[in-house]
């Protein structure tokens, strides 16, 4: 004899051939289980075991998404779906996209812009604060008529530099964020123009 299985919702969840019992013989129906058939459900729905009869109801759980993305859950069975929803997530519009890419070339600009940079075989933290900072330094130094200042390298060292030199350091961390910085520009002025999500997504720092 075959058995029809429900879960506390009472939602079809296969079907089985029953055990006898050894005793009397009889098929064991265990809890959550009727001998009635299990009516076939198409897609989006699902067979529900009421108690003495089978019915077939669309099955809303999970996500939906209305037209301008927002994500909806729903949880019930046969929840009203909200008018205009979808299963599928609608495509991003083309400033939405716009949006996105320039948040990706930032981030990519903030790794690339601060980082190490090595200047006769010594290695700086990169960066605009950074050269910003060794700037200030340096003309410390010079205003105090010093012909030396002492600059920090990544593993903080001291390195006693003569002014010359530490102008020359100074010129190539800011070089190298400059360098940074027009190439993040030159994306962002690409993004501008970019007439489709397309044209924006061949767009890579």
């Amino acid at each position: 004899m075959q058995i029809y299985h429900y879960d506390d919702q009472g939602i079809f969840t296969g079907e089985s051939t029953a055990e006898l019992d050894p005793l009397e013989g009889k098929p064991l129906i265990p809890g959550h289980s009727t001998t009635l058939p299990a009516p076939s459900a198409p897609t989006g729905s699902v067979a529900l075991f009421g108690g003495n009869e089978w019915s077939v109801v669309q099955d809303t759980r999970g996500e939906w998404f209305m037209p301008d993305g927002q994500r909806i859950q729903l949880n019930l069975l046969a929840e009203p779906v909200p008018v205009g929803a979808t299963r599928s997530k609608p495509p991003l519009s083309l400033a939405q996209v716009k949006v996105l890419k320039r948040a990706d070339i930032r981030k990519a600009f903030e790794a690339a812009s601060n980082a190490n940079v090595t200047i006769d075989g010594v290695v700086y933290q990169g960066g605009y604060e950074k050269a910003m900072r060794l700037d200030a330094a340096k003309r410390l130094a010079e205003l105090a008529g010093q012909t030396t200042t002492t600059f920090y390298d990544l593993a903080n060292v001291g390195h006693t530099l003569t002014i010359a030199q530490a102008t020359s350091v100074v010129l190539a961390i800011s070089v190298a964020f400059q360098t940074e910085f027009a190439r993040k520009q030159a994306r962002m002025v690409a993004i501008d123009a970019a007439a489709t999500a397309a044209d924006v997504d061949v767009i890579v720092y």
